[in-house]
C-alpha cells in the first residue's frame, strides 16, 4: 500500500542481523525485499545494486536464483537494457511455467509485454498481455490485473485509440482507489488517464488527474512517477499559454527522469520541452539541447521510430522559428523513416506541415 519507509527500515534491520548470524539465504530475501522498495521508488540503480549483491550471496538456490533475475529483468526494462531484460525475462518465464510458480509467471509475462510496448513491438506485447490477462484471472491476483490494465491503456494510447484508452484507464483508476487509495497504483493509473484525457482535449481533466498522480507520487517518494506527471502537468500548462510554468515544470521533470536512469522516458520528455520550449519566448538553447541530447539516447537505444519523431518534433520547432531549411530537411527525413516502419498515421502528420 506504498509503506516504503517501514518496509526499508525493516529489510535493512533484517539485513544486518543475518548478515551478523553468516546467513546468506536470509541477506538474500532482505536484499531482494530492499531492491523491491527501490523499485518502486523508482530508484532503478540502488534495485540493481541490491539485486547484483543478492546474485552473488545466493549459491545454488535455483528457485530464489530465478527470482532475483526476474525482478533485475524487470528493472532493465526501465533502464534501457531490453537484450538483457529480455533474456532475464525469458528465462525465468521458463522456470515459473516448468515449476508452476503462477505469480511470478504473472509478473514477468506482464513485464515483457511491457517491454515489447517500449520497443512498439505491438503485436507481441498483445500476446503477452493477453497471456498474462489469463494467469491473473485464473488466481484472482488483483493487484496485477491492475497493472495489466495500466498497460493495456498505454498501448491503447499509442495506437492512438485514446476512447478506448480512457475507458480502460477511468477503470483501473476506480479499481485501484477502491483496493488502496493512497498507493502507487492510484498514482500510476492517474497519470496515464491524465495522458488519455490530454489525448482527447480535455485539458481540465487532464491536470486533475495530473495533480492527483504528482500528489499521490510525490507522498510516496515514485521518483519517475513525479517525473511523469510533471510531464502531462507541463503539457497541459503549455496548451493553455502557461508557459513559464510549463518550462519550469518540464525542467523538474527532466532532472528527476535524470536521477532515475530511465533513458526512454528521458528522451520522450526531452521531446516535450522542446514542443513546450516552441511555444515559449527565450529559451532556444534549452530546446536546442534538449532536442540533441534526445537524439543521441534514441541513437545509442537504436530506437528509429523516435529518431523519426526527433526529426519531426525538431523540425516542428525549427519551422516555429523560422528556419524553413533546417525545419524541412528534418521533416523529409522523419518522413522517410515513419514510411519505412509502415507508421501511416505519422506520416499523415508530417505530411501536414510539408504542404
Amino acid at each position: 500500500v506504498g509503506d516504503f519507509k517501514n518496509s526499508e527500515i525493516r529489510s535493512r534491520d533484517a539485513q544486518a542481523s543475518f548478515r551478523r548470524a553468516g546467513d546468506d539465504v536470509g541477506q538474500v530475501d532482505s536484499l531482494n525485499e530492499l531492491a523491491r522498495v527501490a523499485f518502486m521508488r523508482c530508484d532503478y540503480p540502488q534495485a540493481i545494486s541490491f539485486l547484483s549483491e543478492a546474485l552473488e550471496k545466493v549459491g545454488g538456490h535455483v528457485r530464489k536464483k530465478n527470482q532475483i533475475s526476474g525482478n533485475l529483468g524487470r528493472i532493465q526494462v526501465h533502464t534501457g537494457q531490453w537484450a538483457e531484460a529480455e533474456a532475464a525475462l525469458t528465462s525465468a518465464n521458463a522456470y515459473d511455467e516448468e515449476h508452476h510458480e503462477e505469480f511470478s509467471l504473472a509478473v514477468n509475462v506482464l513485464s515483457l509485454g511491457y517491454l515489447h510496448l517500449r520497443r512498439r513491438h505491438f503485436t507481441q506485447a498483445t500476446k503477452f498481455f493477453e497471456r498474462a490477462k489469463g494467469v491473473i484471472a485464473k488466481n484472482d491476483y488483483k493487484r496485477l490485473h491492475i497493472i495489466g490494465l495500466e498497460y493495456l491503456g498505454e498501448l491503447a494510447l499509442e495506437h492512438e485509440d485514446n476512447y478506448r484508452a480512457k475507458s480502460i484507464l477511468s477503470y483501473a483508476y476506480q479499481k485501484s482507489l477502491l483496493m488502496a487509495p493512497g498507493s502507487a497504483l492510484v498514482s500510476q493509473s492517474a497519470r496515464r488517464l491524465a495522458e488519455a484525457e490530454f489525448a482527447l482535449d480535455n485539458s481540465s481533466e487532464a491536470m486533475k488527474y495530473g495533480q492527483k498522480a504528482l500528489e499521490i507520487s510525490t507522498d510516496l517518494g515514485e521518483r519517475a512517477e513525479i517525473a511523469l506527471s510533471r510531464r502531462i502537468i507541463a503539457r497541459v500548462q503549455s496548451a493553455n499559454d502557461r508557459h513559464a510554468d510549463a518550462v519550469e515544470s518540464i525542467r523538474l521533470s527532466l532532472e528527476l527522469l535524470r536521477r532515475v536512469a530511465d533513458q526512454y522516458e528521458l528522451g520522450r520528455t526531452l521531446l516535450t520541452a522542446v514542443e513546450i520550449c516552441a511555444k515559449a519566448d527565450g529559451h532556444e538553447d534549452f530546446s536546442r539541447m534538449s532536442l540533441d541530447e534526445a537524439s543521441r539516447i534514441f541513437k545509442k537505444m537504436r530506437l528509429d521510430y523516435w529518431l523519426a519523431e526527433s526529426d519531426c518534433v525538431g523540425g516542428v520547432a525549427s519551422c516555429q522559428s523560422g528556419d524553413l531549411s533546417t525545419g524541412f530537411r528534418r521533416l523529409s527525413r522523419a518522413e522517410r523513416i515513419f514510411a519505412t516502419l509502415d507508421e501511416h498515421s505519422r506520416v499523415k502528420r508530417v505530411h501536414k506541415y510539408l504542404l
